[in-house]
């Protein structure tokens, strides 16, 4: 309750699967209407859950949200009467992540209502600073950016539009010249698909993903020599970065398929 209430700290969000309410004689409940009283200097949201456990003493403490209502906080409580104490977590946190980063991840149903790909930037522009946060968006929304253009017959304005959404969503400039190059490959040519790689080869050197998206290029061609070195190359950078063993296994097979 202190951390929820008094102590500073990064963290705004807190998620209790299935908490232990009745440790102490229940010295949450007891203490819980002097914390809930303090103001917090921001918002704080709690998620609470249960599993088919009856003496966990946490009806107790949901009664005095009810009864106390704390303006900073925002809570809510999910019971999952057919999992157990050990089961409850995975689904629990599986919810409550849901719940917290509702804005993260746009269906496809949405995107499709989405005509502009400057929305979708400024979208996830706002989601970032709202949790602080700087990371690589989904897959699907940058897909979705790129469509777009070859949809609108503007494939000629997407390395403007690449170059500025990679200045605003740095963590994501990978993903959006990897998606342009399989977008170039489909419409255009292979050798565009290359090219483009090519061109940030430099930058995203330790990027696994990165070295066999020029190393299938190059299968895609016909240049399984050059394609089998850049196979061996993911390789190396893999089990340097102690890659999955199914990651491994990937890049083995395309050494294996390359070196004839």
């Amino acid at each position: 309750m202190n951390a929820l209430i008094e102590k500073p700290s990064s963290f705004h969000n807190y998620v209790a699967i299935s908490p232990s309410v009745w440790l102490d004689d229940n010295a949450i409940v007891k203490h819980a209407k002097e914390k809930l009283a303090i103001t917090a200097k921001q918002p704080v949201s709690l998620f609470l859950s249960l599993g088919d456990e009856t003496q966990m003493g946490q009806y107790d403490f949901i009664n005095l949200l009810d009864l106390t209502q704390p303006a900073h906080l925002t809570w809510s409580f999910n019971h999952y009467p057919d999992e157990n104490h050990n089961s409850v977590g995975i689904i629990s946190l599986r919810e409550s992540l849901k719940t917290l980063f509702d804005d993260w991840y746009i269906s496809e149903k949405r995107l499709n209502t989405i005509k502009s790909s400057d929305d979708i930037v400024n979208h996830y522009l706002q989601v970032m600073k709202k949790f602080s946060f700087q990371q690589s968006i989904p897959s699907a929304s940058i897909k979705t950016m790129i469509r777009n253009h070859y949809r609108q017959n503007k494939q000629q304005d997407l390395p403007a539009f690449i170059d500025k959404a990679s200045k605003l969503l740095p963590e994501s400039k990978r993903s959006l010249i990897a998606m342009q190059a399989s977008y170039a490959g489909h419409f255009d040519s292979a050798e565009a698909e290359l090219a483009l790689l090519k061109s940030v080869e430099v930058e995203y050197k330790h990027v696994i993903e990165h070295i066999k998206s020029i190393a299938n290029s190059y299968e895609k061609l016909g240049d399984n020599k050059t394609a089998h070195h850049y196979f061996q190359r993911a390789l190396v950078v893999a089990m340097q970065q102690k890659a999955q063993q199914w990651q491994l296994n990937i890049i083995n097979a395309k050494i294996n398929a390359t070196k004839k």
